[in-house]
């Protein structure tokens, strides 16, 4: 299968669009023309697949959050979004910089983000801290299309 994860960088900036609110003081027009955080893995053969990256922001409405995609086939089987438990997320929000800048603006949690309370579902990962950050992992199923 072929995983796509695309999320915000630490500003809740995605590249290659204009018109984002974020949450840091950057012009989101300097972001239109780049590509970042953005990626593509395929499994191994037991199905697995590994990215490394940063942790995404939050933005307006948002809690932190990883979009993804699974192609089998190169047809789409699965898109969604990988969650974080919200102890993890207060805990790198505000104690890590560039994100402790503007933790005291964040007014969203998983409880309230606008897809999760609307019933959207997602993701949830299982987080551990490690010496220089943190690994999420998340077991995801899919059929087969036939």
């Amino acid at each position: 299968a072929r995983v796509d994860v695309w999320h915000a960088n630490a500003l809740g900036l995605y590249s290659g669009f204009t018109y984002q609110r974020g949450v840091g003081a950057v012009d989101p027009r300097t972001v239109r023309k780049k590509k970042y955080l953005r990626g593509i893995q395929f499994t191994d053969v037991q199905g697995r697949a590994r990215f490394r990256t940063v942790y995404p922001s939050w933005y307006y409405g948002r809690t932190p959050h990883v979009h993804f995609k699974i192609y089998i086939d190169s047809r789409e089987v699965l898109a969604s979004q990988i969650f974080f438990p919200d102890e993890i997320n207060d805990d790198v929000l505000n104690n890590c910089d560039p994100y402790r800048e503007y933790a005291a603006r964040r007014n969203v949690t998983n409880a309230n983000d606008m897809f999760l309370r609307n019933g959207v579902e997602g993701v949830f990962c299982e987080v551990e801290k490690n010496s220089v950050g943190y690994d999420a992992s998340v077991v995801i199923a899919v059929n087969a299309p036939s």
